[in-house]
């Protein structure tokens, strides 16, 4: 059992770790929905934008999300949204990989203003090598202090 869990261990690490990519110019772009569990709070969308540097060691990566967006508060007052989460992806197959994470999220002005922890998973497509190189879809759940919200994120990625 030792033997077979170090043979594991060393295959891991070559395969995993034999040439690491830094890729600091990934980004990504898309929409973003919140509906909150809060009956008397409209559901809104916005555009979403994010720098999402990454550690790709090709069967597993490690990024961070640097995201702007807006959102409506119950007032219906439009607030300027940032957030900030830590994502590990496995790659399931060439073209298809998951991840999830967590991270907070910061709600600028308003009567709903804060900072808020987010639970987050995506399914990620590859799409080419070129300038667009992957569709995302996810979802979030954002921990609000009066109320939860379901976020639902969707668009594409590519690396300058």
């Amino acid at each position: 059992m030792k033997a077979l869990a170090l043979t594991l261990l060393l295959l891991i690490s070559t395969e995993c770790f034999a040439k690491p990519k830094f890729k600091l110019g990934n980004f990504e772009i898309g929409g973003v929905r919140f509906r909150s569990t809060d009956s008397n709070w409209e559901t809104n969308a916005f555009f979403d934008g994010a720098w999402t540097p990454l550690w790709d060691a090709e069967t597993f990566a490690l990024h961070a999300s640097f995201q702007v967006t807006s959102a409506r508060d119950r007032a219906g007052e439009r607030l300027l949204v940032t957030g900030y989460q830590g994502f590990a992806l496995i790659h399931i197959y060439t073209i298809l990989a998951i991840e999830g994470g967590a991270g907070l999220q910061t709600w600028h002005g308003g009567r709903d203003g804060g900072t808020f922890p987010i639970m987050s998973g995506n399914l990620l497509l590859r799409v080419g090598e070129d300038l667009f190189d992957r569709v995302y879809l996810g979802y979030g759940y954002l921990y609000h202090t009066t109320s939860g919200s379901h976020v639902l994120r969707a668009g594409t990625s590519f690396t300058l």
